[in-house]
């Protein structure tokens, strides 16, 4: 295929970048973090585990050689979690979901004072704890993936493009806890959630039309 070959040429001339010495750290962590995303890019359509692998092995490494206080560190440590979280739907193993919601909540710390960057942030840590909450029937998680999911809207403007899927994934959340509620047998707290899913699924079409 050959948007295959592009991908497949773009990891090897990432490979070659950063085999050339650079005394500059953030532009090696750059460098890793490019090809990690590269390679994550060909893992979704290959499915190959070792491009995966080597994903989060090099996402790490660039997260930790990216300046803490830096402007590219958030993102850095996101698409770590990123990469974590697929590894996760991929084995199955939870230390990688816990390590992703820990660096989901590290990158949305890390730009706390660049709201738009820092709602994309809140948006992933709270799926990320939604689907922990799915596996594990932890309502603390759902409920934290709630506030994190409401933060992410709060801190877009009102006219935001992203605003519209952001609502809609509230309302999903809201639906899911509906359903662990309902299993758990309390059935007036899950026609509440039930019924702010069909509000705030509303509000996501509305806002998309806006």
């Amino acid at each position: 295929r050959a948007d295959r070959s592009h991908l497949d040429r773009a990891i090897e001339l990432y490979r070659q970048a950063l085999d050339l010495r650079e005394p500059v750290r953030s532009r090696v962590a750059e460098r890793m973090n490019d090809l990690a995303l590269a390679l994550r890019d060909r893992y979704r359509d290959t499915e190959n585990s070792q491009d995966l692998d080597e994903a989060v092995d090099l996402a790490q490494r660039a997260a930790q050689a990216s300046t803490i206080d830096g402007l590219t560190h958030a993102g850095y440590v996101n698409n770590l979690a990123n990469a974590l979280s697929e590894r996760y739907e991929r084995d199955g193993d939870p230390a990688d979901l816990v390590a992703a919601i820990e660096r989901f909540g590290e990158a949305l710390e890390a730009a706390a004072n660049r709201p738009i960057e820092a709602s994309g942030y809140a948006t992933n840590l709270g799926i990320a704890l939604a689907a922990r909450a799915r596996d594990t029937g932890s309502m603390d998680d759902m409920d934290q993936a709630l506030l994190h999911l409401g933060r992410s809207i709060d801190l877009l403007p009102t006219s935001h493009q992203a605003r519209a899927h952001r609502i809609s994934n509230l309302s999903d959340a809201y639906r899911q806890r509906s359903v662990m509620l309902e299993e758990g047998g309390n059935r007036a707290l899950a026609l509440e959630d039930a019924r702010r899913a069909v509000k705030t699924g509303r509000e996501a079409v509305e806002a998309a039309g806006a």
